[in-house]
């Protein structure tokens, strides 16, 4: 049995490993990101599936400025 993985952002691929480490740069505050994996059986069988698995919902990396 072999598993494949597809991350996307927006519908851009971001990623095709088992697991996913988020930057500031990848996504937006509100973007979804949804991971699909599809198993084969070595048969010839196989069956995909998808999930939305996060909403970042903190991106922001600056260091506040003081005034």
């Amino acid at each position: 049995v072999s598993a494949s993985y597809d991350w996307t952002i927006g519908g851009n691929t971001v990623g095709t490993s088992a697991a996913l480490t988020l930057s500031p740069t990848m996504a937006s505050v509100g973007d979804t990101v949804t991971c699909s994996v599809t198993v084969e059986d070595g048969y010839g069988g196989s069956d995909s599936s998808s999930a939305n698995v996060a909403k970042p919902a903190i991106l922001d990396t600056k260091i506040p400025q003081l005034n």
